[in-house]
C-alpha cells in the first residue's frame, strides 16, 4: 500500500524532468524539481498532521512513513536524472544502502525485542533522508525556480501524471484479492507476486535510461526496437507456457511445501512476465516520443478493467483465477499500447507524406 501510495504521488514528475533534460530544456527540469519539493513538502506536512491530531497509538511511526514516502518522492526525479547523467553508480549505492538500512532496523528490532514495524519506519525513514539528500547535492545541474515554463512543455506533464497514479492504482491486488478472497488468498498471491517482483524492478531501471534515446530518437528506429521486444516478450511465454508443469512445482520447491497452493498462481504470473518486463521500457519509449496522451488514456482503461478483473477472478478461483486475470490483463494493456504506437506511426508517416509535422515537438 505505501509503494502504491508513493508512485501515486510522483505526479509523473520524473519522467517529465526526464525527458525535458534530454530534449534540452533546462528550466522546465527546474520546475519540475521545484514542484516535486513542494508537493513533496506538502505530503509530509498534511502526513504528519494527521498522524499527531487523530491520536493515532503508532503517531511516531506514522509520521517516520510520511517522511520517507515524502523524501524517497522527492528523491525519484533526481534518480532518474542521476541515473541518465553520470550519477549511476551513486544512485545504485544510494539505493541498496535505503534498503539495508531499512532491513537492518527491522533485523536488529527483532534481535532486541522491540517493535519490527515501529524499527522498520525509522530504518526507512533514515534510509530516504540519506537517499533525498545525498542526490539533492550531487544533482545540482538544474536550480529550483518558481518561473513557470513558457515553451509549452508543462502540457504534457498531465498525462504523465494520469499514467503514473493509473501505474499506483494496479499495486492494490493483493489487497484485492484480500477483500475478495479473505486473507489466505492474499498471502497466496502476494507469496507468487513477490517471486516476480526482479523482472518488474529490472524493467522499470531499464526504462530510465530508455527515455532520452526515445525522446531524441527517430520514430521508426523507436518503432522497430519496440517490435523487436514484443516478439522477444511472445517467444519467452510461449517457452513458460511450455513449462507450465515445472511452474507448478516452482513455488513449493523454492518457499516450502507450506506454498504449495502458491503454484498455480505463480504459473499465471509467470506467463504475465515477459509483459510485464516490456510495458516499463514500452510506456517510456512512447512517453519519449511524445505520445504521453495514448499512453495515459490506455493505462487509466486498463487500470480500472485490471482491478474489476482481480476481483472477479479472486471470487471465482482465489489467488489462482486473481493470477490468471492479472496475466491477461497485463498482456492485453501491452497489446494496447503496442497497437497505439503502431497507429501513431502511421499517422505521422502520413502526416510527413503531406508536408505536416504530426505531433508537437515537446509532447501531443
Amino acid at each position: 500500500m505505501l509503494t502504491a501510495v508513493a508512485a501515486f504521488l510522483t505526479l509523473g514528475l520524473p519522467g517529465f524532468a526526464l525527458r525535458a533534460a534530454a530534449l534540452k530544456r533546462p528550466h522546465a527540469v527546474a520546475y519540475a524539481l521545484t514542484l516535486n519539493l513542494l508537493s513533496s513538502s506538502g505530503f509530509l506536512i498534511v502526513g504528519g498532521t494527521w498522524a499527531v491530531l487523530s491520536g493515532y497509538v503508532g503517531a511516531k511511526p506514522a509520521i517516520m512513513v510520511a517522511l520517507a514516502i515524502a523524501c524517497e518522492k522527492n528523491a525519484e526525479a533526481r534518480i532518474a536524472l542521476g541515473t541518465q547523467f553520470g550519477r549511476a553508480r551513486l544512485v545504485n549505492l544510494l539505493i541498496s544502502t535505503r534498503g539495508f538500512l531499512a532491513l537492518g532496523s527491522a533485523l536488529a528490532a527483532i534481535q532486541v525485542g522491540l517493535s519490527v514495524m515501529d524499527w522498520y519506519a525509522y530504518g526507512r525513514a533514515a534510509g530516504a533522508i540519506l537517499l533525498g539528500t545525498v542526490l539533492a547535492a550531487a544533482v545540482r545541474d538544474w536550480p529550483l525556480t518558481f518561473r513557470r515554463p513558457r515553451d509549452g512543455s508543462l502540457e504534457s506533464m498531465l498525462s504523465l501524471a494520469v499514467a503514473s497514479a493509473a501505474a499506483a492504482i494496479r499495486q492494490l491486488d493483493a489487497w484485492i484479492v484480500g477483500v475478495f478472497g479473505g486473507v489466505g488468498a492474499a498471502g497466496v498471491f502476494g507469496a507468487a507476486l513477490r517471486m516476480i517482483t526482479p523482472f518488474d524492478l529490472l524493467s522499470s531501471a531499464v526504462s530510465v535510461v530508455v527515455m532520452a534515446p526515445s525522446a531524441l530518437g527517430d520514430p521508426e528506429g523507436v518503432r522497430r526496437a519496440l517490435l523487436r521486444i514484443a516478439r522477444w516478450s511472445a517467444a519467452a511465454a510461449l517457452v513458460l507456457g511450455a513449462a507450465w508443469p515445472l511452474l507448478l512445482e516452482t513455488a513449493p520447491l523454492i518457499l516450502g511445501e507450506d506454498y504449495r497452493a502458491a503454484g498455480p498462481a505463480l504459473a499465471w504470473l509467470a506467463l504475465a512476465s515477459p509483459a510485464l518486463v516490456a510495458l516499463p521500457v514500452t510506456v517510456t519509449a512512447m512517453q519519449g516520443q511524445g505520445l504521453g496522451r495514448r499512453v495515459a488514456g490506455i493505462s487509466a482503461v486498463f487500470s480500472a478493467i485490471f482491478l474489476v478483473a482481480i476481483a472477479l477472478g479472486t471470487e471465482q478461483a482465489a489467488a489462482a483465477g486473481a493470477a490468471a486475470a492479472y496475466a491477461l490483463t497485463t498482456w492485453l494493456r501491452y497489446a494496447g499500447l503496442l497497437v497505439s504506437c503502431a497507429k501513431s506511426w502511421e499517422t505521422r508517416k502520413r502526416a510527413t507524406l503531406v508536408g505536416q509535422t504530426g505531433e508537437a515537438q515537446f509532447g501531443e
